[in-house]
């Protein structure tokens, strides 16, 4: 080369390579070669170009080299290692040249690494769009308008059952494969999309050439030029036969479902995780009167019981945690009025295991919470009745025995002795035998008293009743009729008050009260009957500062038969407060006492005023 044709060569920006083109060897490389490849000068210099090739490449690219004609230069790609070990593509663009009167080579290096990669990139690309439209059974055509030319991709050949013959398609052919009864319909909406320069979507058959029936789902977009008329059209289609037979085998099962629901007589209701419902059947509808449109999208709370709301709320927020499950009891307003509805609760879970909704089947239970109700207080009346009996069985052996007995004493002694006695002493007996029989009589009267105000038979006539003058008038004649050991005092209102009381009865209330605290408070002790007034209600108190009342043992006071434990040695028949609290109840009013042992009673009788 001249010295001009070596200056092109050193500061040319492309790798050149000066090559012996006998033996291979390099003999010269510019300033570009030795940058990109690392070497310096001498490195490169007399070494073999397959110094710079892979092994496994050698013998390829002696071979190529060694077709190289002496007016046919060859583009020749083939990858190449910089001094660092890098691999890169390069294309080989030869030509011959005699240097030194010898045949040379000169080697232009293009490094292709880049292209490449965007090829194997672009192949890589298509290949995955390829098998992704093969997986979703999808596949992109190409229209072209002017020329009538439509172009499938390879999936849509395969969709349709098609060979790819390599001959152009066109409009009239994608028809022909088109089920007879859509094709107008497809033609019309294809026609009015072009007219209207919309997009085209529909859904349609086709007939394979075998004669598989496939649904297909279309749609594409098409390019106007300025006058309006189409150009090209890209579309999409995708075969949707195991979807739409998915769907009309969900269709029919969602039938089949609802139709069972619906004639269940339980209420089957879903909700959503704001307590709102998705989904009623006919028998929650009829239980509360309401239209599936009237329900859905609304909560269920309003219906709900304010005294088991909470307990409900609290039911449906345990449903998000394992095992997802909840029973829950509830009052609701029905078409009926309240009804007891048992629920069995179950939440519904996504893949993730987050509740997305929740199922609820429900029954009206009120019949059998009701006969529970009824079986619950059978067996406590019968608990009751049993410890009345015992109560009444160890009254009676306690209370009649001694009576009985004396009674029993008094006559056989006048039958044996009754010539020897004198009068005072046979009237002494006889005062005996009646004094006794008084005291069973009183026992059997408030037995039968008592059986007979709970059973309503007992007369109740109420009158307008001064209730100062009834309690002062009943206390002046009680004590013209008792030899009284107590001071029995009276502090009545001082205004005026009226009740609406059988005045008979109320006396009998007194009455008892009073005796009872002459029985257990020491002789000499005093008794105070107090009249006061609390907003619309009269109290009448009685305070004696007896035994007491152990307190435990209170709450059983006014059952028939019972006795404190602290009574055991003074006569009574437990009948006294029973037949009070009886008498109260008639007039509308409660009994409530305190007491503190061995200090004081204080028994109180709640009346309603007489407005």
């Amino acid at each position: 080369m001249q010295s001009g044709e070596m200056l092109f060569f050193d500061h040319n920006p492309i790798p050149l390579f000066l090559i012996d083109g006998e033996t291979l060897h390099i003999l010269d490389v510019n300033r570009q070669a030795i940058q990109i490849y690392g070497y310096s000068r001498q490195d490169l210099i007399h070494k073999h170009l397959f110094h710079l090739h892979p092994e496994n490449d050698i013998d390829h690219v002696e071979s190529l080299l060694n077709r190289i004609g002496d007016k046919s230069p060859e583009n020749i790609e083939f990858t190449h290692i910089a001094k660092d070990g890098t691999h890169f593509n390069i294309e080989f663009r030869i030509q011959e040249i005699i240097y030194h009167s010898k045949k040379c080579l000169i080697i232009a290096v293009i490094d292709i690494t880049q292209q490449k990669r965007a090829e194997r990139e672009l192949n890589d690309s298509k290949f995955k769009l390829a098998e992704a439209q093969e997986m979703a059974r999808m596949g992109r055509w190409d229209y072209c308008h002017r020329e009538n030319i439509l172009a499938w991709s390879d999936s849509i050949y395969t969709i349709f059952g098609l060979e790819k013959t390599g001959q152009n398609l066109d409009y009239e052919t994608f028809l022909r494969s088109v089920h007879p009864e859509d094709r107008d319909t497809l033609h019309s909406k294809w026609q009015d999309s072009l007219r209207h320069q919309s997009n085209f979507q529909l859904e349609h058959r086709i007939i394979t050439p075998e004669g598989e029936l496939k649904w297909m789902n279309e749609s594409c977009y098409t390019e106007f030029n300025e006058s309006g008329n189409p150009i090209h059209t890209v579309g999409i289609v995708q075969d949707i036969t195991d979807l739409v037979r998915t769907e009309k085998a969900l269709r029919k099962s969602e039938e089949r479902y609802k139709g069972i629901i619906n004639s269940q007589h339980d209420m089957v209701v879903r909700l959503d995780t704001e307590n709102r419902f998705t989904f009623v059947n006919e028998t929650y509808c009829r239980t509360f009167g309401k239209t599936k449109e009237e329900l859905l999208g609304r909560s269920f709370t309003p219906v709900i019981h304010e005294d088991d709301l909470n307990d409900t709320l609290l039911a449906m927020v345990n449903l998000t945690r394992p095992p997802y499950r909840a029973y829950m009891e509830q009052r609701a307003m029905t078409v009926n009025g309240w009804r007891w509805l048992a629920w069995e609760d179950y939440a519904i879970r996504n893949r993730n295991g987050e509740v997305i909704e929740i199922q609820g089947v429900g029954r009206d239970i009120t019949e059998i919470k009701e006969a529970e109700k009824a079986l619950k207080d059978a067996l406590a009346m019968e608990k009751k009745l049993g410890e009345l009996k015992s109560r009444f069985v160890s009254m009676a052996s306690h209370e009649f025995r001694t009576p009985l007995a004396s009674m029993m004493m008094a006559t056989e002694t006048l039958e044996n002795y009754r010539h020897r006695l004198t009068e005072e002493e046979i009237i002494k007996y006889l005062g005996r035998i009646r004094r006794n029989i008084e005291f069973l009589r009183d026992i059997i009267g408030k037995v039968l008293s008592l059986n007979r105000i709970e059973s309503g038979k007992i007369p109740y006539t109420p009158e307008k009743t001064d209730i100062n003058q009834l309690v002062a008038e009943w206390l002046k004649d009680y004590r013209e009729k008792n030899q009284l050991v107590h001071q029995i005092d009276f502090v009545p209102i001082k205004e005026r008050i009226n009740i609406e009381a059988d005045r008979q009865l109320l006396v009998q209330a007194l009455e008892n009260l009073v005796s009872n605290s002459r029985k257990y408070a020491p002789a000499g002790t005093t008794i105070l009957i107090n009249i006061s007034k609390t907003g619309s209600t009269i109290t009448v108190s009685v305070t004696d500062f007896g035994i007491g009342i152990p307190e435990k043992e209170i709450e059983f006071l006014f059952d028939p038969f019972f006795r404190a434990s602290n009574v055991v040695n003074y006569h009574g028949t437990g009948l006294g407060l029973p037949l009070i609290k009886q008498i109260v109840d008639r007039h509308n009013g409660s009994v409530r006492l305190e007491s503190e042992i061995n200090k004081k009673t204080t028994f109180h009788i709640d009346l309603p005023v007489l407005i």
